[in-house]
């Protein structure tokens, strides 16, 4: 089994490219609405789960109880946690990224000439190529902020992915059957250890992001998961009440066996 991330542009004519890949490769498919439902599943509620994308948030909604950092380190969670089941086709949500040190994961980038994808949009969506053009370019300045605000990366940068296609020349059908055909040919199956790291990290994000919640200052605390369910926490609480809520807070946690806690009152 395979874990294959997809990356795409607007107007690249690869809308259905996941859905194909997936089934071709008897897959499970995570894209926006399989992600929202996998969100809701691990315990996130809804209402935090619809704002689970890759758009920058407002200056005031970046300001609103710490939300977008706490939206960061939910997505990031939901991520790990479907990668750490070892198979899968993930459509965006900065999989490129977060799984990128993971050998066993294979990231595809989706795109071709500007010109191209303001006519196809522009046809599909039956809009003058002036409208679809000012479509293109917030979208691709949405995703660009996204990366380059919360991971300093350029999602153009092809170091980022280990396939590259330009569906101008290839075709999405086409684009779609050689990613079938790389992953069945080159890419290996997840280790064991690979697959621990990935639901560590899903478990330590969702812990994170319930003491954002809470509103614990995170820059304060330093988390680690050396154990399935298991999680080590450090650092500076307030009051000795502070200290005793946030264990409290952790055990709560889904998954979490044991909570051991070297916190420091200062």
């Amino acid at each position: 089994m395979s874990l294959i991330t997809i990356s795409r542009t607007i107007g690249c004519g690869c809308g259905d490219i996941g859905c194909d890949v997936a089934e071709g490769l008897g897959l499970e498919l995570y894209d926006d609405e399989r992600f929202r439902k996998e969100a809701v599943k691990i315990g996130i509620s809804h209402e935090d789960a619809v704002h689970l994308d890759e758009e920058r948030p407002g200056f005031f909604h970046r300001l609103f109880h710490y939300k977008p950092y706490l939206y960061r380190e939910l997505m990031e969670s939901v991520v790990y946690e479907i990668a750490g089941r070892g198979s899968g086709v993930i459509v965006g949500h900065a999989s490129q990224v977060l799984l990128h040190d993971f050998d066993c994961a294979f990231h595809v980038l989706c795109s071709c000439p500007e010109a191209s994808r303001i006519r196809r949009l522009s046809e599909k969506g039956g809009m003058g190529e002036e409208r679809a053009a000012e479509i293109i370019k917030k979208a691709d300045r949405e995703q660009d902020d996204f990366l380059k605000t919360y991971y300093h990366l350029d999602w153009k940068d092809p170091g980022l992915y280990d396939l590259v296609i330009n569906t101008e020349k290839l075709g999405a059908e086409y684009a779609a059957r050689l990613i079938i055909t790389v992953v069945r040919e080159r890419i290996t199956e997840c280790g064991l250890d690979s697959l621990f790291a990935m639901s560590a990290l899903s478990l330590k994000k969702k812990a994170r992001a319930v003491l954002i919640e809470e509103g614990f200052n995170i820059n304060l605390l330093f988390l680690d998961v050396p154990e399935d369910g298991e999680i080590y926490i450090r650092g500076l609480a307030s009051t000795v009440e502070d200290a005793a809520k946030i264990r409290s807070v952790l055990e709560g946690l889904d998954g979490v066996r044991r909570v051991v806690s070297d916190l420091v009152v200062y």
